[in-house]
């Protein structure tokens, strides 16, 4: 079936205003808290990648116990 179509379509008009956030700053605090997730994320990778490299193993020698 077509669609069917309004009798009288009206044009959408433009907005008027564009709407501003209330603070077009740097929120210090957001930033302090992002930077010391990424650091605290850094340091747990650093450590994990630190006992992986710890717990591998050496091959020994076939005439050893």
């Amino acid at each position: 079936m077509p669609p069917t179509w309004p009798a009288n379509p009206q044009p959408i008009a433009a907005p008027s205003a564009v709407a501003e956030a209330p603070n077009a700053g740097l929120e210090w605090l957001s930033a302090f808290i992002g930077a010391a997730a990424a650091g605290l994320f850094a340091i747990a990778l650093a450590g994990i990648a630190d006992l992986r490299r710890r717990r591998i193993t050496r091959p020994r020698s076939l005439t050893t116990n």
